[in-house]
């Protein structure tokens, strides 16, 4: 049985006895569950290896045995749905936890902004859509838009605040006609990998763009120098 169904019978069984210890026989549990003695037993063993519940059994006809439950069933479900938000199951954690913002809230930020998993960084955002495809160039809407701009690098970037254009792959540039402008690419630029930037990784990205409606007037990219390139319009 998989773990979260084992956690949803510990909490059918753990509200049906309001989480109080007592003695209660082996069928009365298989009742409460709606489950046969025999599976009972076996989700009993599985709760008793995992910590969750203490079983005393105890033979004989109308005996009844003793159980105790050992572990807050908020608590399982809070530390079932950070594994889960952990794997990206944002959804089946959400499920988990009902809509009680006190036990979701806490959870959900503590997965946001910026941390390590497994020497890696990762970054947690809140989305309320599935998330599309982020390339530069296709049509995006406001907040996607916003994102493509914190994980891409243009040759050039728009200060929306002074309204003006800044260098970003490029330092500088400058007009050689009117179809045609030459950028002087800043020296050592890497990729996330380690990868230096070279003069084909922009032809490429150049390439994407000119599939767009809105690109269609870019002809191409030539190489000037090393750290320079030129770029042609139509």
């Amino acid at each position: 049985m998989s773990h979260n169904r084992l956690l949803q019978q510990y909490s059918r069984l753990h509200r049906g006895l309001e989480g109080q210890a007592c003695a209660v026989s082996l069928q009365q549990l298989a009742d409460l569950l709606c489950c046969t003695r025999r599976h009972m037993r076996s989700l009993l063993a599985q709760m008793q290896a995992l910590g969750w519940l203490e079983w005393n059994a105890r033979s004989g006809r109308g005996q009844r045995s003793e159980l105790r439950f050992l572990r807050d069933i908020g608590q399982l479900q809070r530390q079932q749905a950070s594994q889960l938000l952990e794997q990206g199951k944002v959804e089946q954690a959400v499920s988990l936890l009902g809509d009680d913002p006190q036990q979701l809230a806490p959870l959900l930020l503590s997965r946001l902004g910026r941390r390590w998993s497994e020497d890696r960084q990762v970054l947690g955002v809140p989305y309320y859509r599935p998330m599309p495809k982020l390339h530069p160039g296709t049509p995006l809407r406001r907040s996607e838009r916003h994102l493509v701009s914190q994980i891409f690098n243009g040759l050039t970037r728009l200060n929306e605040e002074k309204g003006e254009i800044e260098g970003d792959l490029a330092h500088h540039w400058e007009p050689y006609s009117d179809l045609e402008w030459h950028f002087h690419l800043r020296p050592r630029v890497r990729w996330h990998d380690g990868r230096e930037l070279r003069q084909d990784d922009i032809a490429a990205s150049v390439a994407r763009l000119r599939a767009q409606p809105l690109f269609a007037h870019l002809r191409g990219v030539r190489r000037l120098s090393p750290q320079s390139i030129a770029l042609e319009l139509s």
